[in-house]
């Protein structure tokens, strides 16, 4: 007859804190051989239950089991003690005449805790590896990782690369923004293309072109160039999806217009911004008086590009940015940098 009750284990306390030592008590059994649940009382008020078995040594082996409450709210119940107690003694003693029982049991459990453990931590690895992989590989990330690759080169390019990614990816084809770059293929690049010519738009169209195979370029590059930003690594690119876009018939969209003012319209026009007034009509006269140079090329100026005396500006290419430049910076077919 089993000698654990609540009265049995609440005097089991009492005692242990009154003679100032541990003491045990026993479920009890017929059976042997199949384990037994045990409590002990400390005098410091603590009180566990535990699977106590006999090794494959001979040795008595008491498993904790976990504390004891007869509420069960900070603790097992001793009815939930017997219930953990009874699934240890199946798993010790296995399936009758096979031999199969776990006679060593702590060992048994310290291997099973050790493996879910291990399962826990590579799933939850798993799971950061592949929400990092979501985010971190996206067309969007790459985009911006080009970007700032840009910025770091102090290319005047990074503004406008910036605006036509935000405003002709980001916000018009956002389902591709966040899809992963490596999940991209050319059908994918010439849609976003596509709907920029049919607004009438095969200007920018090329330019985006340009900008998304220069990006998937650099990224692929990354791997075994370590002058590339630190944003355009490690997106496991096999292929440039932009480059398979032909840029053939996109370059016609590159070719300057061969209308120009007459001498007429431009008197005109001259008269018209003699009447305004602040910076936009400077800027716009020093353009022309220029000879109708790029703002970005004429921003860029440095000092030593003006010679007051000479009345000369230097605004062609400087060697050292080209000799700079790399593949990646160089799309012939689209006869851009």
């Amino acid at each position: 007859m089993a000698s654990l009750t609540d009265m049995g284990m609440a005097k089991a306390i009492r005692d242990a804190k009154s003679s100032g030592k541990d003491v045990w008590l026993t479920d009890q059994g017929s059976a042997r051989g199949i384990g037994r649940l045990r409590f002990r009382a400390s005098p410091g008020g603590q009180t566990l239950f535990y699977f106590r078995y006999t090794d494959p040594t001979g040795k008595r082996i008491p498993l904790p089991i976990g504390a004891y409450d007869q509420k069960g709210a900070a603790g097992l119940t001793l009815k939930a003690a017997r219930a953990k107690a009874g699934d240890l003694s199946k798993l010790y003693q296995g399936t009758a005449g096979t031999g199969s029982g776990k006679r060593d049991l702590r060992a048994h459990l310290d291997h099973e805790a050790a493996e879910e453990t291990a399962r826990i931590e590579t799933a939850a690895s798993d799971r950061v590896e592949a929400e990092r992989q979501a985010i971190a590989g996206s067309l969007q990330k790459l985009m911006d990782g080009y970007v700032a690759h840009l910025v770091r080169q102090r290319k005047g390019s990074a503004q406008d690369a910036r605006n036509i990614f935000k405003r002709n990816v980001t916000v018009e084809f956002p389902d591709l923004a966040v899809t992963r770059a490596t999940e991209l293929a050319n059908k994918d690049i010439s849609a976003i293309l596509a709907k920029l010519i049919d607004r009438g738009a095969g200007r920018t169209a090329a330019k985006l072109r340009a900008y998304l195979r220069a990006a998937f370029s650099c990224a692929l590059s990354a791997e075994s160039d370590p002058t590339i930003h630190p944003d355009l690594h490690n997106f496991n690119l096999t292929a440039n999806p932009a480059a398979a876009v032909t840029a053939k018939n996109l370059s016609a969209f590159n070719k300057p217009r061969e209308r120009v003012l007459n001498e007429v319209e431009m008197r005109g026009f001259l008269a018209a911004l003699d009447k305004q007034t602040g910076i936009a009509r400077d800027a716009v006269l020093l353009s022309l008086y220029l000879g109708g140079q790029r703002s970005a090329q004429l921003v860029r100026l440095k000092p030593a590009d003006v010679d007051l005396e000479a009345s000369t500006l230097n605004i062609g290419q400087r060697s050292a940015q080209l000799v700079r430049l790399k593949p990646a910076d160089v799309d012939l077919e689209a006869s851009t940098l």
